[in-house]
């Protein structure tokens, strides 16, 4: 699996405006044509864009991220229409002139955190739907449209799509990619903006307030959490919605501060491939899982802080020795057999059924350990 867009923007392009000047859709196109040109023989998986939503709010909504503008509101929706529009053509293009000689698959991928109602209200309940839906259906499209006459604007800060734009950009996805690490709470933003978010932003739009359950057990970062649910739930909601389509979970993992003895790594590889594989039981077409990462790597927010990787890596040796973790052995086993072993798993801190014995696990295509190479939502 080659990903084409993993944030590493040339700077003469963000000279130009980056992801919110429509001059990047033909330059992203004739970058992913170079690529399938010398590539295309060797690469089955493409992936245009990694997590859309990243990329536009978190750097231009927020500065979180390169080239962080912090302009709430409005370059964040620039952005994504862009976006879209860039990989449809990529879609097509591959389509049309590579896949009949090349047989490979092209996709995005998504940033999908599970959201949990944070009470048993009506409210709540529907504060977690709005966050699921993300930016394109009809009720973000009208509430976006309403704020925006409030707030003084003459026309909708979302831009809109013509049916043309709709039709190109439907179905561009020959699987529905997804990372997923975690699952928060969300609740009902109150009409006075209970959440304090700036108006206008993203945040504001989407309605609801997110927080983090302090119940669930913590990792080697702040925002993420046990939950393995989480991803069955994901996966239940993206068949029931999207009509059961191909799914490849494009990245899943948790940072651990624990080394090379990285238990902590390994009840999260086989709870959440149990989930995995519930939902698999139940029909939804999960076809491939992938660990983010393979080794510990540079994080965008947290540097070399952050440890994801399967292999531990001495970024004080001028040679950046690698040393395979625990759960690298635990994962290879579990592809190799096909099987969770839980004779692995060697703690659980949260009240969690333990299990004995193996669990076989069935993905109709591959599982592999792999991360999303750099040359470096909306189906």
């Amino acid at each position: 699996m080659v990903t084409i867009y993993h944030w590493d923007l040339p700077q003469r392009l963000q000279e130009m405006g980056g992801w919110t000047n429509a001059e990047i859709i033909p330059l992203f196109k004739e970058y992913a044509k170079l690529l399938f040109e010398f590539l295309g023989d060797k690469v089955k998986i493409w992936t245009t864009i990694n997590e859309p939503w990243h990329i536009c709010e978190q750097a231009y909504g927020v500065d979180y991220m390169a080239p962080a503008y912090n302009y709430p509101g409005i370059p964040a929706y620039l952005c994504g229409h862009n976006l879209l529009k860039a990989h449809a053509e990529v879609y097509h293009m591959y389509q049309k002139n590579y896949k009949h000689r090349q047989h490979g698959k092209i996709g995005i991928t998504l940033d999908t955190i599970w959201y949990e109602p944070k009470t048993h209200s009506e409210q709540d309940r529907k504060a977690s739907e709005a966050a699921l839906q993300g930016n394109y259906p009809q009720y973000m499209i009208d509430r976006i449209k309403a704020l925006s006459k409030e707030q003084g604007f003459t026309k909708s800060r979302l831009p809109e799509f013509t049916r043309e734009e709709i039709n190109f950009i439907k179905g561009t996805s020959d699987f529905f990619g997804i990372n997923h690490y975690t699952t928060w709470h969300v609740t009902k933003n109150s009409y006075n903006n209970s959440g304090n978010f700036p108006i206008p932003s993203f945040n504001h739009d989407m309605g609801v307030v997110e927080s983090i359950d302090p119940d669930l057990r913590t990792s080697g970062v702040g925002w993420l959490v046990f939950y393995p649910k989480g991803l069955y739930n994901l996966l239940m909601w993206i068949k029931k919605e999207y009509n059961n389509p191909n799914i490849i979970i494009t990245e899943s993992g948790v940072a651990s501060n624990q080394g090379v003895d990285d238990d902590e790594r390994v009840d999260y590889l086989n709870l959440y491939l149990e989930q995995t594989l519930n939902a698999i039981e139940d029909g939804a077409n999960v076809k491939g899982y992938i660990v983010w990462s393979l080794m510990d790597s540079y994080e965008w927010k947290t540097g070399y802080l952050a440890k994801f990787g399967l292999y531990h890596v001495d970024f004080n040796d001028p040679k950046r020795k690698r040393t395979a973790k625990r759960s690298a052995e635990v994962y290879a086993n579990i592809c190799k057999t096909n099987q969770i072993d839980w004779s692995f798993e060697p703690m659980v801190i949260t009240p969690m059924a333990r299990r004995n014995g193996v669990q076989s696990l069935h993905f109709p295509t591959f599982s592999l350990i792999v991360v999303s190479l750099i040359f470096k939502r909306f189906l």
